[in-house]
């Protein structure tokens, strides 16, 4: 997965939404704003019911601002981008008719879907025999 900035001015045919927060929150020590940064996010099956995330951030940050901020500010953002990752399969297998369902069964993103159910298909069948094999990712 790979974030980039969204500028309205580099894409004037698209309405940006506004951000999640800003209509419950106002000012305060993190106000609600829409990061200028490059993230690249690789997630990571680990086993049938895990999964790991690695990130790579490519955005300036004040000295002044503590390690542990930063370290919360980017487990908040991981985690945020997982709850909707989850939401929208979640979606997606209970409504055939919702849009990315639909994205899914479109001719044009096959290529697309070809490639990431080959990746998935390949962990399983590892999954599957490493199981049979007797290991266990309980150890």
């Amino acid at each position: 997965m790979c974030v980039r900035p969204a500028r309205p001015v580099e894409m004037p045919e698209v309405a940006l939404p506004p951000h999640p927060n800003q209509t419950h929150r106002k000012g305060g020590l993190f106000p609600p704003t829409r990061a200028v940064a490059v993230i690249d996010i690789l997630v990571e099956p680990l086993s049938a019911s895990s999964v790991g995330f690695k990130f790579q951030l490519s955005q300036k940050i004040p000295q002044w601002l503590p390690r542990w901020a930063v370290q919360s500010i980017l487990h908040q953002g991981i985690a945020n981008i997982f709850t909707a990752m989850q939401r929208t399969a979640v979606a997606m297998s209970s409504d055939p008719a919702s849009a990315h369902a639909a994205l899914a069964r479109d001719p044009a993103y096959q290529p697309t879907a070809n490639w990431l159910r080959a990746k998935f298909d390949a962990f399983l069948a590892r999954q599957h025999a490493r199981h049979s094999n007797g290991h266990s990712d309980e150890a």
